[in-house]
Protein backbone atom coordinates (compact mmCIF):
# COMPACT_ATOMS: atom_id res chain seq x y z
CA UNK A 1 0.00 0.00 0.00
CA UNK A 2 0.90 3.63 -0.29
CA UNK A 3 1.34 5.87 2.71
CA UNK A 4 -1.61 7.41 2.29
CA UNK A 5 -3.58 3.55 1.62
CA UNK A 6 -1.67 3.09 5.35
CA UNK A 7 -2.69 6.38 7.17
CA UNK A 8 -6.17 5.28 6.11
CA UNK A 9 -5.81 1.49 7.16
CA UNK A 10 -4.40 2.71 10.95
CA UNK A 11 -7.81 5.10 11.04
CA UNK A 12 -9.68 2.41 10.72
CA UNK A 13 -10.95 0.29 14.10
CA UNK A 14 -10.11 -2.96 14.61
CA UNK A 15 -13.07 -4.61 13.30
CA UNK A 16 -14.98 -2.48 11.79
CA UNK A 17 -18.07 -2.95 9.90
CA UNK A 18 -17.95 -2.32 6.02
CA UNK A 19 -20.09 0.54 6.90
CA UNK A 20 -17.74 2.33 9.69
CA UNK A 21 -15.09 1.95 7.37
CA UNK A 22 -16.66 3.46 4.42
CA UNK A 23 -17.42 6.55 7.14
CA UNK A 24 -14.40 6.71 8.21
CA UNK A 25 -12.74 6.42 4.59
CA UNK A 26 -15.45 9.84 3.97
CA UNK A 27 -13.89 11.62 7.08
CA UNK A 28 -10.24 11.34 5.55
CA UNK A 29 -11.51 12.51 2.62
CA UNK A 30 -13.37 15.16 4.04
CA UNK A 31 -10.49 16.09 6.05
CA UNK A 32 -7.80 16.45 2.63
CA UNK A 33 -10.21 18.23 0.29
CA UNK A 34 -12.05 15.74 -1.72
CA UNK A 35 -15.38 16.80 0.30
CA UNK A 36 -16.50 13.07 0.85
CA UNK A 37 -19.72 12.00 1.89
CA UNK A 38 -20.64 8.06 3.05
CA UNK A 39 -24.46 7.07 2.45
CA UNK A 40 -26.19 3.66 2.64
CA UNK A 41 -29.66 2.84 1.07
CA UNK A 42 -32.52 1.50 2.51
CA UNK A 43 -31.46 -1.78 0.90
CA UNK A 44 -27.67 -1.72 2.67
CA UNK A 45 -26.29 -0.82 -0.81
CA UNK A 46 -23.40 1.66 0.52
CA UNK A 47 -22.01 4.53 -1.19
CA UNK A 48 -18.46 6.77 -0.98
CA UNK A 49 -18.98 9.70 -2.66
CA UNK A 50 -16.32 12.40 -3.06
CA UNK A 51 -17.87 15.66 -4.23
CA UNK A 52 -14.48 17.35 -5.02
CA UNK A 53 -11.51 16.18 -7.21
CA UNK A 54 -8.74 17.04 -5.40
CA UNK A 55 -6.16 15.28 -7.97
CA UNK A 56 -8.56 17.06 -11.40
CA UNK A 57 -5.19 18.90 -12.61
CA UNK A 58 -3.39 15.26 -12.55
CA UNK A 59 -6.27 13.31 -13.51
CA UNK A 60 -7.76 14.39 -16.45
CA UNK A 61 -4.35 14.19 -18.55
CA UNK A 62 -3.13 10.95 -17.03
CA UNK A 63 -6.67 8.58 -16.25
CA UNK A 64 -4.56 6.43 -14.65
CA UNK A 65 -4.76 8.25 -11.32
CA UNK A 66 -8.40 7.69 -11.14
CA UNK A 67 -7.48 3.77 -11.68
CA UNK A 68 -4.84 3.94 -8.95
CA UNK A 69 -7.38 5.42 -6.49
CA UNK A 70 -10.12 3.55 -6.93
CA UNK A 71 -7.75 0.59 -6.28
CA UNK A 72 -6.58 1.68 -3.28
CA UNK A 73 -9.93 2.48 -1.92
CA UNK A 74 -10.64 -1.28 -2.46
CA UNK A 75 -7.56 -2.24 -0.44
CA UNK A 76 -7.77 -0.33 1.95
CA UNK A 77 -11.36 -1.16 2.44
CA UNK A 78 -11.25 -4.67 1.67
CA UNK A 79 -13.90 -4.73 -0.74
CA UNK A 80 -14.92 -4.72 -4.10
CA UNK A 81 -15.74 -1.05 -5.23
CA UNK A 82 -17.65 -0.02 -8.39
CA UNK A 83 -17.17 3.70 -9.99
CA UNK A 84 -20.52 5.40 -10.94
CA UNK A 85 -20.15 8.42 -11.11
CA UNK A 86 -16.69 10.14 -12.55
CA UNK A 87 -15.94 14.21 -11.78
CA UNK A 88 -12.91 13.79 -14.47
CA UNK A 89 -15.78 12.17 -17.21
CA UNK A 90 -18.10 15.52 -16.75
CA UNK A 91 -20.26 13.86 -13.49
CA UNK A 92 -21.11 16.11 -10.86
CA UNK A 93 -19.44 13.42 -8.21
CA UNK A 94 -17.02 10.58 -8.01
CA UNK A 95 -19.31 7.82 -6.70
CA UNK A 96 -18.40 4.49 -5.51
CA UNK A 97 -20.81 1.45 -4.97
CA UNK A 98 -19.41 -0.35 -2.19
CA UNK A 99 -19.83 -3.91 -1.32
CA UNK A 100 -18.06 -6.81 0.10
CA UNK A 101 -15.67 -9.11 -1.31
CA UNK A 102 -17.60 -12.14 -0.16
CA UNK A 103 -20.65 -11.04 -2.37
Amino acid sequence: KTSIGNRLTERLPVGASLWEKVREVAVYEDETGYLGRATRDPDGTIWLSEHNCAIFGVSSPYPIACEAELQLIGEVLDARVTRECHIASGGRSCTYRVEPLEQ
